[in-house]
C-alpha cells in the first residue's frame, strides 16, 4: 500500500516545483532599477530603436528610476516619458518587481515588434551600353541642306536659337565667320518680331539683398561707467613715484556684426616737487576694441616722473575721459 503510494506522492511534489517555477517567472520577470547617468547626454526615445522619435534628453549625473522591459539594451522611464539605452548608466540598486499575467501581457503589446531583417537581392550586373559607331557617310545630307539655306534663313535661325543650351557648330563648308554682317542687317519683319518677343517678356525683379551692418564708431555708443586713480608712494621718502587712471568702459552698437572702434582717453597731470615748483603733463592713450554688439573694456593711463630723483610732494589728475573716435 505504501509502495503504491510513493510515485503519486513524487507526481505531486514534481507538479508542485513546476507550478511555482512558472509563477516565479511570470510575478517576477521585472526589475526596477535605479542609475546614474553615465554620458554627458542620453536621449529619451519614444520606443526601444535607435531611429524612434527623441522625445527629451538627460544630463550626466541624473538619478532616475526606470523599469526592464525584457530587452537586452533598453529600460523604460517609471516616469512614461519613454525609454533609454542601459548601456550609458550605473545602476545603483535593484528591486525585484511583482506583475500579473495581465500586467505582463499589456507590457509585450506596449514593445514594438523588432523590423524583420530582409536581404537585400543581389543586383544583377549592369551591361555596358555599345558604343555605336556613325560612318561618316551620314553627314552629308546635313552639310547639303546647310549649304541650300539662304542668308535670311541662317539670320532666322540664330535669333530663335539664343537661347539653347548647346551651341551647334556650323559645317566647315560654311563658316559663319565668313559672314559677320548677317547677324547685323536684318529684314523690318525679323527685326519687329524681335522687339515684340523683348516686350512681352516680364521684367526680372531681383530681390533686395540686406545691407551688412559691422559695428564701427559711427553706429555705436560708448559709456565711462567709473573711473579708478591710484597712486604710489615710496616707503623710505614719502615722495610720489607714480599714478594710474583706469576707465571702465561700457559699449553699445547697433550692429550685429563684430567691429573695431577707436577710443583715446587722457588725463591732465599738475605736480608740485619739494621746491614749490608746479609742472602740468599731458596723458594721452589711443585703442582700438573689437566688439560685437555689446561689450565692456577697461583702459588705463600711467604717469611717472621724468627722474626717480624728483621729490613730487603732490599731484592733482584732472580732466579725466576718454572719447569714441
Amino acid at each position: 500500500m505504501m509502495s503504491a503510494r510513493k510515485p503519486v506522492i513524487t507526481l505531486l511534489c514534481l507538479l508542485s516545483c513546476l507550478l511555482s517555477l512558472i509563477s516565479s517567472s511570470a510575478f517576477a520577470a521585472t526589475e526596477r532599477l535605479e542609475v546614474r547617468i553615465r554620458s554627458t547626454i542620453l536621449n529619451i526615445r519614444e520606443t526601444t530603436s535607435t531611429k524612434s522619435p527623441i522625445i527629451d534628453v538627460l544630463q550626466q549625473g541624473d538619478v532616475i528610476t526606470v523599469t526592464t522591459t525584457g530587452l537586452p539594451d533598453w529600460i523604460r522611464l517609471d516616469d512614461g516619458r519613454g525609454y533609454i539605452s542601459i548601456h550609458y548608466v550605473d545602476v545603483l540598486s535593484r528591486t525585484p518587481v511583482i506583475e500579473s499575467p495581465a500586467e505582463i501581457a499589456e507590457r509585450t503589446a506596449r514593445q514594438p515588434e523588432p523590423a524583420p531583417i530582409t536581404e537585400e537581392p543581389a543586383k544583377a550586373p549592369t551591361p555596358e551600353p555599345s558604343v555605336a559607331t556613325t560612318p561618316v557617310e551620314a553627314s552629308e545630307p546635313e552639310a547639303l541642306n546647310a549649304q541650300a539655306q539662304t542668308p535670311e534663313s541662317q539670320a532666322a535661325e540664330l535669333i530663335t536659337e539664343e537661347t539653347a543650351t548647346t551651341e551647334v557648330s556650323p559645317p566647315q563648308e560654311t563658316p559663319l565667320q565668313a559672314e559677320p554682317e548677317s547677324t547685323t542687317e536684318l529684314s523690318a519683319p525679323l527685326q519687329q518680331s524681335l522687339t515684340d518677343n523683348q516686350a512681352q517678356q516680364p521684367d526680372v525683379v531681383t530681390p533686395d539683398t540686406p545691407a551688412v551692418c559691422s559695428v564701427s564708431s559711427a553706429n555705436s555708443e560708448m559709456t565711462v561707467s567709473s573711473i579708478a586713480t591710484t597712486c604710489r608712494k615710496n616707503l623710505k621718502t614719502l615722495y610720489y613715484e607714480a599714478c594710474e587712471v583706469a576707465f571702465n568702459l561700457e559699449f553699445n552698437s547697433s550692429c550685429d556684426q563684430a567691429g573695431e572702434v577707436s577710443v583715446t582717453c587722457s588725463a591732465t597731470v599738475q605736480t608740485t616737487n619739494i621746491n614749490q615748483t608746479d609742472k602740468v603733463a599731458e596723458l594721452q592713450q589711443e585703442a582700438t576694441i573689437y566688439l560685437k554688439e555689446k561689450a565692456s573694456s577697461r583702459q588705463k593711463l600711467l604717469w611717472m616722473p621724468a627722474t626717480a630723483q624728483q621729490q613730487i610732494t603732490d599731484i592733482q589728475l584732472r580732466q579725466k575721459l576718454c572719447v569714441l573716435n
